[in-house]
């Protein structure tokens, strides 16, 4: 597995290559419902080939470090320790 990591981070517009353990254990992931590894994408990169701007694909895809940071208001202030979406989802469910 470490030479399969140490390929894919050495390709052009990939910034970073996790194992699966470390992976989920970095970005808070289920192990189970994974791939063997997580690749990450420079800014301005998208993974493919494609020969239209609209293609119908059937991967998982969450983005990239670049896209993590989304602005969330709430009012009245959220409890204190609520960091994640998952904090707010559950506090919207109340």
């Amino acid at each position: 597995m470490t030479e399969v990591l140490d390929a894919l981070s050495e390709i052009p517009g990939v910034e970073a290559v996790y194992s699966r353990k470390e992976g989920s254990r970095h970005f808070g992931l289920m192990a189970d419902r994974i791939g063997d590894c997580v690749v990450l994408a420079d800014k301005d990169v998208v993974f493919g080939k494609f020969t239209s701007c609209e293609v119908e694909v059937s991967v998982r895809s969450h983005g990239s470090m670049h896209e993590r940071f989304v602005p969330i208001i709430g009012y009245p202030r959220l409890p204190e320790g609520c960091k994640m979406n998952l904090d707010i989802t559950a506090l919207m469910e109340l």
